[in-house]
């Protein structure tokens, strides 16, 4: 299941925010975040974190980003992370969303790429290591304004 996080989930989130190691956000950017309407979790039939998403959102926009996407380690590569993006890319009422991945990350770049994903460009030592990003785009299929 996948519901809008309230504080509750914020030191689950952070559990698995820690994964992402030098470009993990911190407790307080994550507060923020559940804080704004803006970061959502992918839940098990127990209430237990597998996996979150953030959305940054524009005022008046039709467009929202994909800023953060991580699935429990325990879970990946079981089609799990597949199946709860597909269901949010479902439930966002946008006409696209954008998203920056490292261009080093093959298992992000393909379900991306499953899910409709294109690349639109790049950015150059865009992470912290220095590693490129590709910028990716998908036009949702529905959407409402």
């Amino acid at each position: 299941m996948i519901k809008l996080a309230s504080l509750i989930y914020l030191d689950a989130v952070y559990e698995l925010e820690k994964q992402f190691g030098a470009e993990a956000f911190s407790k307080r950017s994550l507060r923020h975040f559940i804080l704004t309407s803006q970061l959502y979790v992918f839940v098990d039939n127990d209430d237990n974190v597998i996996g979150s998403a953030i959305i940054l959102k524009r005022k008046n926009s039709n467009r929202c980003r994909l800023y953060s996407f991580i699935i429990d380690d325990r879970f990946r590569g079981k089609g799990v992370g597949k199946n709860y993006l597909h269901v949010l890319l479902e439930q966002l009422t946008y006409k696209e969303i954008t998203l920056e991945v490292s261009e080093n990350n093959k298992p992000a770049i393909g379900l991306y790429t499953l899910l409709g994903f294109e690349v639109t460009g790049t950015k150059s030592e865009y992470y912290k290591n220095k590693d490129n990003a590709l910028v990716m785009k998908k036009v949702l299929d529905k959407f409402q304004k």
